[in-house]
């Protein structure tokens, strides 16, 4: 009805497409991993986390574009919540490379700002 009503033709495709689907399923991959990564503490759960690892990935350099998603949509970079004068809180410094997943759920954590994290010691 629809279709003879506003003169278009309807087309059936495939609900799978494994070259498509392949993109977007690796970049759930990593966010998939940095939900587990980051909820990997007593009473945390991924709830409690996802605002953090999203904002984490748009913040974070895309290796395709060399610039992140909040830099390509905004033209700035953002402002993070750290506020290094008062040393609210300090990454420990890492000597292997991170995979993407860890990487993001590292900045997770940084934009919670857990007590545990904030203790200096």
């Amino acid at each position: 009805y629809l279709a003879e009503k506003h003169s278009f033709n309807h087309i059936t495709i495939s609900l799978y497409n494994s070259q498509g689907n392949r993109i977007v399923k690796w970049k759930h991959q990593d966010t998939r991993e940095s939900l587990v990564k980051t909820a990997n503490s007593e009473g945390v759960t991924w709830v409690d986390v996802v605002q953090q690892v999203f904002w984490a990935d748009r913040i974070t350099m895309q290796k395709a574009t060399g610039q992140s998603a909040y830099y390509m949509a905004h033209g700035v970079e953002p402002l993070l919540p750290f506020d290094l004068a008062e040393a609210t809180f300090m990454l420990e410094p890492t000597d292997t490379p991170m995979t993407t997943a860890e990487l993001l759920a590292t900045r997770a954590r940084a934009l919670m700002q857990r007590k545990q994290d904030l203790s200096m010691s």
